[in-house]
Parts: C-alpha cells; structure tokens; sequence
C-alpha cells in the first residue's frame, strides 16, 4: 500500500506532467507480467515443493532482493524537499481529512474513492464468482488471472502509450470509466467460462486508462512539492475501500446474490462519473 503511491511520485518528479499517464502506466506493465509469472511460478513451486505455504516464502526472498535493489540502486528523485515532518500512525487518517478539506483537488480525489471502491467490489468477488456460478478449478483461476495479466501487459506498455498523446486526462476518463462501469454490471451475467474470456478486455483496458489517468489527473492538480503528499492522500483513500468494501460485498452477496456486488460496483463507477463529468451550477 505504501510502496505504490511512493512509486508513483518518484515517477511524477522525473516526468513531464503530460507524460505522467503514460508513465504510471509502467508500474502497471510491471503488475501485469506479475499476473502472468505470479500464479504459474506459484503453481510450481507447490508442485515441486509439495508446501502450499512455499510460494509465500518465496515472495519474501523477492520482496528482500527488492528492498537491496532499492537502497543500493534507487537515486533521489524529489528535488524540492520541504520541511521534514514527523510520522504518526494517524497519517492517513489525516489524509483523508486533508482530501475532503482541499478545495481544488476534492471531486478528485472524491471521484477516485467511488472509482476504487467500485472495483474493489469486482476484485473481491471475482474469484469466488468463478468457484461458485463458472466450477473453476484452482488452475483454471491460476490461468484466468494470467490472462488478466497479459490484458494488463497490454493496456499499460502499449495502449497507454499512444492515447494519452493525443487526450487530455480528463477526455480519457470520460469514456474508460463509462465502459469499464458497464464491463463490470455486465460480467456476473456470463453464460459460460469462454465469455468471460472475451468481456475480459472490456473490463482490464478501460480500467488501466481509468486507474493510471485518474492518479494522472491528481498529480496534476498539485504543485511540484506536493506529489508524494498527493498521491499518498489518494493512496489512503484507496485503502480506505479496499478495507470497508470487501465487507459490504460480502453482506450483499448474501442477502441478494453473488451478482450483487458487481452491480454495485458499477453504479459505484458511475457516481465518479458524475462527480467528475455531470453538469453542475
């Protein structure tokens, strides 16, 4: 949670602000081959190592060689360092607070809640979705989430490059959260595993343009000296959902049906549309 908006600021202090969509979009290249190799190595080692625990230890290793990688290789990218600040643990409940106070940037950062929030509803029910409607096995889900994965390879290292050169973030945004709001009402409604495969590309690119030009659009709205502030406010809003969501979408699967919480997620995405896009005086 806290490596990603890092990340991403690093990224927004060395790029161009019209660059900046395309390049969040590399972070994206990076978890889509993730998807891919991910649950194929996962599968693997708990072949070979008979420990289903294995895969786990393993991304540790990864996640040490990460943090060398880092402290060795990683240069300073914020060049205009303000005054340091102590952290508390109520950080991010101060940024939430700073989200809904900031006048300039609070229908963002508003409108990036409702768009989390709702593909919060997808991402934790999905796999239970396969188990229960579809009959997938463990490796049938290993290979469907690879498929995501290639769909996101895809969408990050090549569509997000050609886009955003010739639309603003906002034109963008306009159109992928309308889409990817439909994909999503439509997806529980699948009459067989082999449709699924094919909505999969309605759901996963207009999600990357949505995701990567909605942090694009929040980056911008602020100063050189405020990225990493920015983006880590809007991180904190996004683990607010990923905290409270997966518990209404259980509470509402089970009182309507498993197709509920994708539904609700949809209308989720659309309330970000309007926050963003509908007329108002």
């Amino acid at each position: 949670g806290g490596n990603f908006s890092i990340a991403q600021a690093s990224i927004a202090d060395i790029t161009e602000p019209q660059d900046r969509a395309k390049n969040f979009g590399l972070i994206g290249v990076a978890f889509g081959v993730g998807m891919i190799v991910g649950p194929v190595l996962g599968g693997l080692i708990v072949t070979v190592t008979g420990n289903a625990a294995a895969p786990f230890w393993v991304a540790g290793i990864l996640g040490i060689l990460n943090l060398v990688f880092v402290t060795l290789f990683l240069p300073e990218t914020n060049k205009n360092k303000g005054e340091q600040k102590k952290f508390t643990i109520l950080r991010g409940i101060r940024n939430i607070q700073a989200a809904l106070t900031d006048i300039d940037t609070r229908a963002v950062y508003t409108a990036s809640f409702f768009y989390v929030s709702g593909f919060v509803f997808f991402t934790s029910f999905s796999g239970i979705l396969l188990v229960t409607k579809y009959g997938f096995s463990g490796a049938e889900i290993g290979t469907f989430f690879g498929a995501i994965g290639i769909w996101i390879v895809i969408t990050q290292g090549f569509i997000l490059r050609l886009i955003p050169k010739k639309y603003t973030e906002r034109i963008i945004l306009r159109y992928s959260i309308v889409c990817v709001a439909i994909a999503l009402i439509a997806y529980p409604f699948m009459p067989s595993a082999l449709y699924l495969y094919l909505i999969l590309p309605f759901v996963v690119i207009p999600q990357g343009l949505s995701m990567t030009n909605m942090s694009a659009l929040v980056s911008r709205g602020v100063s050189a000296n405020k990225q990493g502030v920015a983006l880590g406010i809007n991180s904190s809003l996004g683990s607010l959902a990923q905290g409270v969501i997966p518990l209404l979408a259980g509470v509402g699967s089970g009182i309507l049906s498993i197709q509920a919480p994708f539904i609700i997620g949809g209308v989720f995405m659309l309330i970000a549309w309007a926050i963003l896009f509908a007329p108002r005086k």
